[in-house]
């Protein structure tokens, strides 16, 4: 059945619909056949893990037993997690504990020789915490699996029995979860010490459970460790959770089934200031899948409840849970390692902890928020690089949980901070996007000089890091609650991957692509129609076949080929064709002539380019720690934002910022003042901010090829091209980079000729790009400045850039539609709810703006 039929069919199951009253559609979609509808409401709720008295499988199913029975196999099968909500039904009519659950999963994929890998994410944690097996023991068990015993003909394999754990570990508790009783025998009770039959003695008695908290945490720890007890973690209807750092998450693969997606959908939904009957509000979604959910998080470690982190001082508690909570402070040699890190980057460490302090001074973390979305591609620089073991922990988090709030940017800062930015060879790539990142919270977080929406104490924001990928799997209504909700503006980083999908917002304002199709190739067609230029271009169809190169890249050495979800690739045009038709079974292509018999200079522009005032060249707000004296020196009086520099040092940082002017001088004298000002200005912000010794010296590093960028900018700023691109897409009121191209012929001035004669030419435009670039810091300051300075963040100009944005998605999606010469009616039934970007149905040709139908000769 359809998409949109199957969605239907789990609504009317969830409500109990017999087969007799369904919808006449649903039927036929059925075949008409009331055995399908069984076998449909069994799979469901089997792989639901559905509660057999609350729901309408009691009716197909009528033994009970059974039914839990073939729910626990189906389960198993599926490596699915153990359905704690379900222990009271699991642990004591089938007598199977989480413990014995997992053992028998792991004992399965040993005998079968499965990979570790196949475990899902989530299922691995809790394999890890119950039995203590993660991916190196596993590995060992299954080595020794392997080797065989006995003599001669007779060698047979190891039987895993032999080798796992008959135990469970010893429990990581809480005091206020719930401690239930499990199957006991006489048997077990003969096993038992004397406080421990006392114990469940009680809870028979009672007939109910007992806090943990309130009894001996070792007699409860004895219990468990026999599987005589199994724990809840109760969720109330008014709690908030906390989400850390993950510490101890297995990063395997992601199964798909029912409860792991709504594990991860809450990830990037919760927040601590929100309930979880306002989260299962927000998500709509039933409030006891959240409630199962949080206390899933909760149970592994990934989450805590507020305000239950200190035992509380009357309630009654156990003398043993005083002795636990002392004893839990965190040891080891993950820890000594932080130590040494520590003291050999020390006043680096001091400087992140000022500015945290500082810039936090005062600023509520409660109400609504700033967010910067990102992809993966940041989490696997972060991963990657080998940064350090700490900041992988807040990878991860960011990786799977989709968020980082802004209560664990402290320590994530803290992180970054403390890195040795001087790296050499391949691995300055990823240092030097981390300490861009680094520049980037800086900025937005609790930053009063942005004016932010929302900002009522005038005191800044909040920032919570989201992940892309984690709110594109929301649907489009509840990604956009959640977004409503929590934040008041959106920014983007820069650029974002080709295989993401962008978020679509107006209430609040995203500062990036406004929709997916900014971010593809259609984009760049329709920027070049509405400049008149760009590079020659063809976009290809899908499946289409290249026999020979086209005659409009006859001239070049080299192509990019630009695939519909990859990076472009430059390839040597007398050999691209294999490359060209391999990528096009697979997607569209858009080819480009690239490069000439030199080498291409690529420049990129920061926008708005309209001149402003930058008191400080520097990419760090105005709440960071200064110098009275300093502070006096550099902070104007208040005044319009658009006041005249007050001296020739102002211009000169104003220059050095990377702002354009709007008659701008001759391009050797803004070559040349922006060559004088660049040391005293990077001077002039290191002393301002005390930076320590390691952190200078990147920057003294850079100086020079920030010079030289700088320059180029003050060259290019009087390009006709950019002020018709400035007027076209209204660059004004947002905020990003624009690529310059600058393809030299045989007899034209080369690419590093920037006289005045030759500065305006050869250059076009390739891209633009929307939100804060993390790949360049000295481009990554110069947008900064330009958001704080034109006040891009306020809510004046957010809503003359929701305006811009609707009129621009408009205006691209119109092109996309008049450059289709088949219309594009996808049905419900055969689209995904958030369907991809359109691919061409025609080849077009791009040649100095004009697009036309591509035809071969």
């Amino acid at each position: 059945i359809g998409k949109m039929a199957a969605q239907d069919l789990e609504m009317y199951i969830m409500q109990g619909y017999t087969f007799a009253k369904l919808p006449m559609a649903l039927k036929q979609a059925l075949g008409n056949s009331k055995r399908e509808w069984e076998k449909a409401v069994v799979e469901f709720s089997l792989s639901h893990q559905l509660r057999w008295r609350k729901h309408i499988v009691r009716k197909i199913l009528e033994d009970e037993k059974k039914y839990y029975s073939e729910l626990l196999q189906y389960s198993r099968d599926h490596l699915m997690l153990y359905p704690y909500h379900l222990a009271d039904v699991m642990a004591i009519g089938l007598r199977t504990t989480p413990f014995t659950y997992y053992y028998n999963i792991l004992h399965d994929m040993l005998r079968t020789d499965k990979s570790y890998d196949s475990l899902p994410n989530f299922t691995a944690a809790d394999c890890l915490r119950l039995l203590g097996i993660g991916r190196n023991q596993y590995i060992d068990l299954m080595n020794q699996t392997r080797s065989k015993q006995g003599l001669g003909l007779f060698k047979k394999r190891v039987n895993p029995k032999t080798l796992l754990p008959t135990r469970p570990i010893a429990p990581v508790m809480e005091h206020w979860w719930e401690v239930h009783l499990a199957y006991v025998s006489e048997e077990d009770i003969k096993g038992c010490s004397a406080e421990e039959r006392a114990l469940i003695d009680r809870m028979i008695d009672t007939q109910s459970y007992l806090v943990a908290g309130t009894v001996d945490r070792a007699v409860v720890e004895a219990l468990f460790i026999h599987n005589l007890v199994h724990l809840a973690v109760p969720i109330a209807d008014t709690d908030c959770i906390v989400v850390p750092p993950l510490e101890g998450f297995v990063m395997n693969r992601v199964l798909g089934d029912f409860f792991e997606n709504l594990l991860y959908k809450i990830f990037v939904s919760i927040d601590e200031h929100t309930t979880v009957a306002e989260l299962a509000t927000v998500l709509r979604i039933d409030l006891q899948l959240v409630k199962d959910a949080v206390s899933m998080y909760c149970r592994l470690g990934f989450a805590r409840k507020k305000g239950f982190e200190v035992l509380p001082q009357d309630g009654g508690w156990h003398a043993s849970w005083q002795t636990a909570a002392v004893s839990s402070i965190p040891t080891g040699p993950s820890l000594l390692e932080l130590d040494r890190q520590e003291k050999a980057q020390g006043a680096l460490s001091a400087l992140v902890s000022d500015l945290n302090t500082n810039a936090g001074a005062g600023a509520s973390r409660t109400g609504r928020r700033l967010a910067l979305l990102f992809d993966a591609s940041l989490t696997a620089v972060l991963m990657m690089g080998n940064l350090s073991t700490s900041l992988k922990t807040h990878a991860v988090t960011m990786f799977e949980a989709g968020k980082l709030s802004d209560e664990s940017l402290d320590s994530l800062m803290a992180e970054l901070g403390k890195m040795d930015l001087l790296s050499e060879g391949d691995t300055q790539h990823y240092f030097d996007h981390a300490f861009t990142l680094l520049q980037t919270l800086f900025f937005l977080r609790h930053n009063p000089a942005l004016g932010c929406i929302g900002d009522e104490t005038g005191k800044g924001l909040s920032l919570d890091l989201l992940k892309c990928e984690s709110l594109n799997s929301l649907d489009s209504a509840t990604c956009a609650r959640v977004l409503r909700k929590n934040y008041t503006t959106i920014v983007s980083m820069a650029p974002l991957s080709r295989t993401v999908r962008s978020v679509i917002s107006c209430n609040p304002v995203h500062f990036g692509p406004a929709i997916p199709e900014t971010s593809s190739v259609w984009f760049k067609l329709w920027l070049y129609e509405k400049i008149r230029g760009g590079p020659p271009s063809i976009l290809f169809v899908a499946g289409a076949r290249v026999r020979h190169l086209p005659r409009i890249f006859r001239a070049f050495e080299t192509v990019l080929l630009v695939s519909w979800t990859q990076d472009p690739q430059e390839v040597s045009s007398a050999s691209c064709l294999p490359a060209l038709n391999e990528a096009l079974c697979a997607s569209p292509v858009l080819v480009q002539g690239h490069r000439y018999r030199t080498e291409v200079e690529t420049i990129h522009i920061p926008f708005p380019f309209a001149a402003s005032v930058s008191p400080l060249p520097s990419s760090l707000h105005l709440a960071l720690p200064q110098p009275a004296a300093a502070a006096a020196a550099t902070d104007p009086a208040p005044g319009p934002a658009d006041a005249a520099p007050a001296s020739a040092a102002a211009a000169a940082a104003e220059e050095v910022s990377g702002e354009a002017t709007d008659t701008p001088a001759a391009p050797s004298a803004a070559a040349a003042a922006a060559t004088t000002a660049a040391a005293a200005a990077v001077g002039e912000a290191a002393e301002l901010l005390n930076l320590p010794d390691s952190l200078q010296t990147k920057i003294d590093r850079d100086t020079a090829a920030r010079e030289a960028w700088t320059a180029s900018c003050a060259e290019l700023a009087g390009l006709p091209v950019l002020a018709t691109l400035a007027r076209e897409l209204r660059l004004d009121v947002s905020f990003g980079y624009v690529t310059l191209l600058r393809q030299v012929r045989d007899g034209d001035a080369g690419p590093g000729e920037l006289g005045a004669a030759a500065a305006n030419k050869g250059w076009s435009v390739a891209d633009v790009v929307f939100g804060i670039p993390i790949f360049d810091a000295a481009l990554n300051r110069a947008v900064c400045t330009r958001v704080r300075t034109h006040r891009l963040l306020s809510e004046a100009n957010a809503i003359r850039a929701a305006r811009v944005q609707r009129e621009t998605a408009l205006d691209l999606l119109d092109f996309i539609a008049q450059h289709q010469c088949l219309p594009l009616n996808v049905s419900a039934e055969t689209a995904p709810m958030r369907q991809a970007v359109a691919y061409p149905t025609e080849s077009l040709q791009c040649v100095n703006g004009v697009i036309t139908p591509f035809v071969e000769t």
